[in-house]
């Protein structure tokens, strides 16, 4: 009888320990999880602030100082063309600028391609 209640009761310090390791588990799990979090807003928060400097600071952009009212030949509600800030590649070299900023041409709405392309039609 004394060896059985020892028997159960080393079961119940055994299934006390493992209790108590998936409740240490589950907080230590809980607590990387919410470092996690923690990391990536900080990590969203740096990339947006960064990416709001170098838009801040883009010299196609009109509102900034990078592109003097001569050089703009015309404009359109969604791009403009204007004379390159540099120096030119040929005679009558010119861009063709959208106002938004944009990962890539396939990433712009319908209205600013369709103008671009409207500018490209008069320019040859």
């Amino acid at each position: 009888l004394q060896k059985r209640e020892r028997e159960e009761g080393s079961r119940f310090e055994v299934e006390k320990d493992n209790n108590f390791d998936t409740l240490l588990e589950k907080k230590s799990r809980k607590k990387w999880e919410s470092r996690r979090k923690q990391r990536e807003e900080k990590m969203a928060f740096e990339h947006y602030n960064k990416q709001q400097r170098i838009l801040s600071n883009c010299p196609l952009c009109l509102p900034n100082k990078g592109i003097e009212p001569g050089q703009i030949l015309t404009e359109s509600p969604n791009a403009y063309i204007c004379h390159p800030l540099r120096c030119c590649l040929t005679k009558y070299h010119c861009w063709i600028i959208p106002k938004e900023h944009f990962l890539g041409l396939s990433m712009a709405d319908e209205e600013t391609i369709e103008e671009i392309r409207n500018f490209q039609k008069s320019l040859v």
